[in-house]
């Protein structure tokens, strides 16, 4: 899982985080987390590790940029499974 909520009280933010820990027990996939900041130092490793395919991402769905509100709506209701891309053209 990626990215974080609106920040709780308790948690700060990171609710489905945790909760996907705890959900891990009970499924045969293995849901965790991790916690990072941004760097642009690091960006040349990130290029590294995508263009050697040890780092990837589960894309469920590209659409044109003028499809945003049904990539949302489609995200909110649980029809995506990954990630949705908005293809902004030049």
């Amino acid at each position: 899982m990626v990215g974080g909520e609106d920040g709780g009280k308790l948690t700060g933010g990171i609710q489905r985080q945790f909760g996907a820990r705890i959900r891990s027990a009970f499924t045969r996939r293995r849901l965790g987390f991790f916690i990072s900041s941004e760097s642009r130092a690091g960006l040349p490793e990130l290029a590294r590790l995508v263009s050697s395919g040890q780092l990837r991402s589960t894309v469920d769905v590209v659409r044109p940029l003028s499809a945003v509100r049904e990539a949302i709506d489609d995200l909110s209701a649980g029809r995506i499974r990954g990630k949705a891309v908005l293809h902004v053209a030049s």
